[in-house]
């Protein structure tokens, strides 16, 4: 996700106390037209989250415990998950952001979580 230009850089950095990981999420869903004044970190996450299937939503701590990066099929393994339940599961984090296609060609099929969500979730 692009920053918009047209943000308050201040106020986000304010808001986040520095934290670059909340300045993310606090830029991406300002952009989005939320009111971010009393958000905390947990809460913007769980917004962001909140569309997913209750699938996706289980998956997804476990994702992050794999770590940076992740083979999908090991993560079928650990949950006992069908290979379509889980692209399925893995198509809907991505659209929402929350895991992406690594692009290294010797990391083909794998997937990432990215820091926003890692150290949440794998608590």
């Amino acid at each position: 996700m692009a920053v918009d230009p047209e943000l308050d850089a201040g106020r986000i950095f304010a808001g986040s106390e520095g934290n670059p990981l909340f300045a993310l999420e606090l830029a991406r869903a300002s952009a989005l037209g939320a009111q971010t004044a009393n958000e905390s970190l947990d809460s913007l996450l769980d917004e962001r989250l909140e569309g997913l299937s209750a699938h996706a939503r289980e998956l997804l701590p476990w994702a992050a415990a794999l770590g940076r990066s992740f083979d999908p099929e090991l993560l079928a393994l650990m949950r006992n998950t069908s290979s379509t339940e889980l692209l399925h599961a893995l198509e809907q984090l991505e659209r929402h952001g929350v895991v992406r296609a690594a692009s290294a060609p010797a990391r083909r099929g794998r997937r990432g979580v990215p820091n926003p969500f890692r150290a949440p979730l794998s608590q």
